[in-house]
């Protein structure tokens, strides 16, 4: 008998301990998954990001292009040349405030080029022109990253 030719119950077992070992295993290990790839989204056109993040919550427009909140307000992203260029991450209390902060981005760890009490900051980042995070009572806040523009 193949995995295929198993009965539905078996496989929905086998699954079930797929995702619980990968849970236990990002548990023990501390690997949590990004909070938001920000490469699935920067640079990207308003209809590209709606695909990954789901429909706007808010719109409003600003100085530099529209600027369209996500997932209840928690992402928003400025769009400059209708590309998606200042990207704001907030509500990221569970990750820890050091230099693999950046790691909850979907971004490979690099040396920070600043680092204070209350902000984290690669600048330039190899893919983006800065990335920051910010911390409140010691812990991550939120995330602001510029892609092109300053």
């Amino acid at each position: 008998m193949t995995p295929n030719d198993a009965p539905a119950p078996f496989m929905n077992f086998k699954r079930a301990a797929v995702i619980l070992s990968l849970f236990v295993t990002h548990t023990l290990l501390g690997v949590a998954a990004p909070i938001l790839d920000v490469q699935t989204i920067a640079g990207k056109d308003p209809a590209e990001v709606t695909k990954v993040l789901g429909e706007p919550c808010q719109q409003e427009k600003t100085k530099q292009g529209p600027k369209l909140s996500y997932r209840g307000g928690k992402i928003e992203v400025v769009f400059i040349n209708d590309k998606a260029d200042w990207i704001t991450i907030s509500d990221m209390s569970g990750v820890s405030f050091d230099d693999d902060a950046i790691k909850a981005l979907g971004l490979k760890p690099e040396r920070p080029t600043f680092k204070g009490t209350f902000v984290i900051r690669w600048e330039p980042h190899t893919t983006y022109r800065s990335v920051s995070v910010f911390a409140h009572n010691g812990k991550t806040d939120y995330a602001y990253i510029k892609v092109i523009t300053k």
